[in-house]
């Protein structure tokens, strides 16, 4: 009897996603690619760890050290030493390169303050 329901839990098919409600298709018209999207989480992955590493090690004085030398660094990388790309991936790039790191710092500004 158990492995009927299972079975047919298993056999039955998840409804459609309505177009109502479905975030993904705004957050996805972003990007031109499955690569470009890949890229742009990882760089603001990278740009949220970065200045919370700083932290770890070091409380908050570490965090600001950490969150300034990936700021520069990235404008530096995508300015000087980027090879050539398009005005869409340099924007996109520096967006999330600086965009998350910025808002970690702002929010820590903004908390310490309080």
């Amino acid at each position: 009897m158990f492995a009927a329901a299972a079975l047919s839990l298993v056999l039955h098919s998840a409804p459609a996603p309505t177009r109502a409600f479905a975030p993904e298709a705004a957050l996805s018209s972003l990007f031109s690619g499955d690569s470009e999207a890949a890229n742009f989480s990882a760089h603001a992955a990278w740009s949220v760890a970065v200045p919370l590493a700083g932290r770890a090690i070091d409380g908050r004085r570490g965090m600001w050290i950490a969150g300034g030398t990936w700021l520069a660094y990235s404008v530096a990388n995508e300015l000087l030493l980027h090879g050539p790309e398009s005005g869409r991936e340099r924007a996109l790039n520096l967006t999330s390169r600086l965009g998350p790191c910025a808002l970690v710092l702002l929010l820590d500004l903004f908390l310490s303050r309080r």
